[in-house]
């Protein structure tokens, strides 16, 4: 009896860390749910509650625990690398914001202009701290961080703990999701990009036709208050289209 009382507790106590290791590393790398402006304690309980409540559901993937350290270890590493995998997929995405700001940045003339930005945890212009937080604010409003937590759960089904794992597919959905990221970049700066060029043209006209105007004195300041209305015209359209290929890559990638 108290033999089947021990094997109870080690197999639970085996299940959680097995399922702890993977939700960790996926919410360390994973934005909004893992952003460094969250306490680390607080981080920390997230992943703990959501691993109490993912463990009985997904005990029959998780299988029986080894009977070496070393095989223990092994499995460990593994659960850390697909939890990382995939807040790296959903990062790599979100970054697309980041990238989208910079272009924007420097279509306004506002690249030198830059502040700590929380999301991405490093210095970027204002343009892009702006819209990232405003994109973080309005995805926790529409919940899209329980697609994030979704696709944790359907990644047991995906890569279940005691099947093997191919490096090679990981690396290729990796470089997918950073060039995907890049064309959410390019399409979300797109308005920008060509105002500024009708613009820049615009202005080139003028410098030929009258010489004696500075259109290098004139042209910062209209390029500011441009791309200051442009923000205002199509902000809400472009983070809206960011959410919807977000939430879409996301969902077709882990179900």
């Amino acid at each position: 009896m108290m033999s089947e009382i021990q094997a109870l507790i080690s197999g639970n106590i085996y299940a959680f860390l097995i399922v702890f290791t993977r939700i960790g590393a996926a919410f360390m790398m994973m934005p909004l749910l893992g952003d460094r402006v969250i306490p680390t304690n607080i981080r920390l309980l997230i992943a703990l509650g959501f691993s109490l409540v993912f463990t009985p559901v997904v005990w029959p993937l998780v299988g029986q625990m080894p009977d070496s350290t070393a095989l223990l270890t092994l499995l460990l590493c593994k659960e850390v690398l697909i939890g990382a995998f995939i807040g790296l997929i959903a990062r790599a995405i979100f970054s697309a914001l980041n990238t989208a700001g910079m272009v924007i940045s420097y279509k306004m003339s506002l690249a030198n202009a830059s502040m700590f930005n929380p999301q991405m945890s490093e210095q970027s212009t204002v343009v892009a701290a702006v819209i990232t937080m405003a994109a973080a604010v309005l995805m926790f409003t529409m919940n899209i961080h329980h697609i994030l937590i979704a696709g944790v759960y359907h990644s047991y089904s995906l890569f279940p703990p005691m099947d093997d794992i191919i490096i090679n597919d990981f690396a290729v959905s990796v470089a997918d999701a950073v060039n995907e990221s890049f064309i959410i970049a390019l399409e979300f700066s797109a308005p920008f990009i060509i105002i500024s060029f009708a613009m820049q043209l615009a202005l080139g006209v003028i410098a030929r036709l009258i010489p004696q105007i500075q259109v290098f004195f004139l042209g910062i300041p209209i390029q500011v208050m441009v791309g200051v209305i442009t923000i205002y015209a199509t902000i809400s359209m472009c983070l809206f289209y960011f959410i919807n290929r977000f939430e879409g890559y996301f969902i077709g990638m882990f179900g």
